[in-house]
């Protein structure tokens, strides 16, 4: 019951957790009583690129309305249709509509949610936010790689409008096996740590809604062993096609991209061939942080001015697309100033934090 969002992507083999990812750095940094968890020392960089391709993509309600309409669905093939199962089904929704990027928002909708639920006190319900944000955080890291890599695919396949294969579906599923176990092993930790605490009421409902949730795990785990041979069709996971649109291409697509009009909005903003010059903003930040040996306190505000910028890039690049892609070689050179500029603050404010110590040591070297 506590990790609904877990369950439900891993389920479907590629994992479309997003949320857990985005901003989960700064959820183990402030953990500093903790062990030092295993992760990628790559696994930042993979979770804030993919964070940043999935905001490209545009309005998140969007994405949520096709996300919730393939759980509804999803829940429907599998007759997962008692109170506890319609409780985690609302439960996925409710949480799949706030923007992945929105990482803390995602998780007290979650804990507020299953708080009322179970009547948790204010106590009950603090340390399972605790927890739930730290198994979450923890999983990402874990798993960026092959998070990253999957999701990345999922979504050339939606905006190309490429159909999904049973032999790609055989191959998310082999690849996420490990994460898939990883999961469940939270899940339980996270199972026993709230029980544990629960009076008799609320450990009643806990364990009836458990039994619902190890009956859709059961489920998927006979589902998955025949994914994995190949054996797969898109009602399984919730899709009237192959395609993960809410219509499959056609003869009335547009005659100008050959894509429908959703789809080929977003192509229009995102040109997915070539890098993007704010690729190397964040190796600059790395780079800048190792070389003036940055305090805590400058490594914040450096990767928050990041941030801040990293954003006005992308709602730059979605008013200015035309622009940036045009033939006119005035107009690109024009909107192409306007990032280097960007960047140009970016240093600027970056100098600005160093010490007199720091940019003496900088001349030396």
């Amino acid at each position: 019951m506590l990790f609904k969002c877990v369950e439900k992507s891993l389920s479907r083999g590629v994992v479309v957790v997003l949320a857990s990812g985005l901003v989960c750095a700064g959820v183990l940094a402030q953990d500093a009583d903790s062990k030092q968890p295993e992760f990628d020392p790559k696994a930042l960089d993979e979770l804030n690129a993919l964070g940043r391709q999935v905001r490209e993509m545009g309005d998140w309600s969007e994405q949520a309305e096709f996300i919730s309409s393939t759980i509804d669905r999803f829940w429907k093939k599998n007759a997962w249709d008692t109170e506890p199962d319609d409780f985690a089904r609302t439960l996925a929704n409710d949480v799949v509509r706030i923007p992945p990027w929105e990482f803390q928002k995602r998780m007290d909708k979650f804990t507020d949610l299953v708080a009322a639920r179970y009547k948790l006190d204010v106590g009950q319900r603090t340390r399972l936010l605790g927890r739930l944000t730290r198994a979450s955080a923890l999983f990402m890291f874990k798993n960026a790689s092959m998070v990253s890599g999957q999701v990345r695919e999922w979504i050339d396949l939606r905006v190309n409008r490429r159909p999904l294969t049973p032999e790609l579906v055989a191959r998310w599923t082999r690849e996420s096996e490990a994460a898939f176990a990883d999961a469940m092993m939270r899940m339980e930790k996270l199972r026993q740590a709230t029980v544990n605490e629960m009076n008799a009421d609320q450990r009643k409902l806990l364990e009836r809604d458990f039994e619902r949730y190890d009956h859709r795990l059961n489920d998927t785990v006979r589902s998955r062993a025949e994914w994995v041979k190949g054996k797969w069709s898109p009602d399984e996971w919730g899709l009237e096609s192959p395609y993960l649109v809410e219509s499959p291409p056609s003869a009335e697509m547009s005659p100008v991209n050959g894509r429908g009009d959703i789809e080929g909005r977003l192509l229009d903003v995102i040109d997915w061939s070539k890098p993007r010059p704010e690729d190397a903003w964040r190796r600059y930040v790395r780079e800048f942080i190792h070389l003036n040996e940055l305090d805590p306190g400058q490594r914040t505000a450096i990767e928050s001015f990041l941030t801040e910028l990293e954003a006005r890039a992308w709602q730059f690049r979605r008013s200015h697309a035309s622009e940036l892609r045009s033939p006119d070689a005035v107009l690109k050179k024009a909107a192409d100033a306007r990032l280097d500029a960007m960047f140009g603050e970016l240093k600027s404010r970056a100098e600005a934090l160093l010490t007199e110590v720091q940019r003496e040591a900088g001349k030396n070297r």
